[in-house]
C-alpha cells in the first residue's frame, strides 16, 4: 500500500477507514504521516492482544482453532452477539475459524447480514460477489481475520503497537464516526478518543443504527459527517 501511495505521489489526503480499511489503512497513515491531513475512523480498530491474558484463555482459543468443528454462519452470529467482553478473543476465534475453513465464503451474505437500516439490492449483492467469480479467488477474505492479533505472539502485534505509539503523538484532526449498534467494534472508538491528541476536545458523532457496515446502512449521514469534518479542519 505504501508503494502504491508513493508511486502515485498522493498528499493532502483525508483517510477514512472502516473494518479492514482501518486495520490496514491506519498503519499506512502512520507510515506516511506527511501525506495525510486528517483521519476518520468508523467501526474499526487497531487491536493489540491483552497483555494480562491468562494461559488458560490462550490455550482455550488455540485448542478451539485446532480441534473444534467448523462453525456455521449461525454460530458466528451467535458468538458475536453474545460475546463476553472479558474474553473477546473467544468470540472472534469463531469468526476466524469459520472464515478460514469455509472454502466458498459467501461474501455478499456476510455484508448483507451486518447492515442495519436497509436491505441491499440484488445489484449491490452482485457487486459484492463480483470480485470472487469462484472460491479460488476468496483466499484473501478467508485468511485476513486470522491476521488480526488477538493472542500474545500473534503476527501484526508489534506493528499495531508501533502504530498506537505513533497515534499517541498524532496532533492532526482525528474523528471517530462509529455506529451505536455494531457488535464487532463496540467501544473501540473510546481508545482513539482517549489516546489520540488530535481527537481530544472534538465532538465524535455516534450514528444511530447502521450496523457494522455503516457506510451501507447510514451512507447519507456518514458522508455528511465526513464532509463537515473536512470543511471544519
Amino acid at each position: 500500500m505504501t508503494a502504491w501511495l508513493v508511486k502515485n505521489d498522493l498528499s493532502g489526503l483525508t483517510f477514512f477507514g472502516q473494518d479492514w480499511g482501518g486495520l490496514i489503512g491506519l498503519r499506512l497513515v502512520v507510515e506516511n504521516p506527511e501525506r495525510f491531513d486528517r483521519v476518520v475512523a468508523a467501526n474499526t480498530g487497531l487491536p493489540v492482544p491483552d497483555a494480562s491474558m491468562s494461559d488458560e484463555r490462550l490455550v482455550a482459543v488455540q485448542d478451539f482453532r485446532a480441534n473444534a468443528p467448523t462453525p456455521s454462519f449461525a454460530d458466528v452470529a451467535k458468538g458475536i452477539s453474545s460475546a463476553d467482553p472479558r474474553r473477546p478473543e473467544a468470540a472472534f476465534a469463531v469468526w476466524q475459524k469459520w472464515c478460514w475453513e469455509t472454502e466458498d465464503l459467501p461474501a455478499s451474505t456476510v455484508v448483507a447480514a451486518m447492515v442495519d437500516g436497509r436491505v441491499l439490492t440484488p445489484e449491490e449483492i452482485a457487486a459484492y460477489d463480483a470480485p470472487f467469480p469462484s472460491s479460488a479467488f476468496k483466499m484473501g477474505p478467508r485468511a485476513m481475520p486470522s491476521h488480526v492479533p488477538t493472542l500474545r505472539g500473534d503476527p501484526s502485534t508489534s506493528a499495531n503497537e508501533s502504530a498506537w505509539e505513533a497515534f499517541e503523538a498524532w496532533n492532526k484532526p482525528f474523528l471517530c464516526t462509529f455506529s451505536d449498534n455494531d457488535p464487532v467494534t463496540a467501544g473501540a472508538d473510546q481508545g482513539f478518543i482517549r489516546r489520540v491528541p488530535g481527537a481530544s476536545g472534538r465532538s465524535h458523532p455516534r450514528l444511530e443504527g447502521g450496523g457494522h457496515f455503516l457506510q451501507e446502512g447510514r451512507a447519507t449521514e456518514l458522508s455528511k459527517r465526513v464532509a463537515e469534518f473536512i470543511d471544519e479542519t
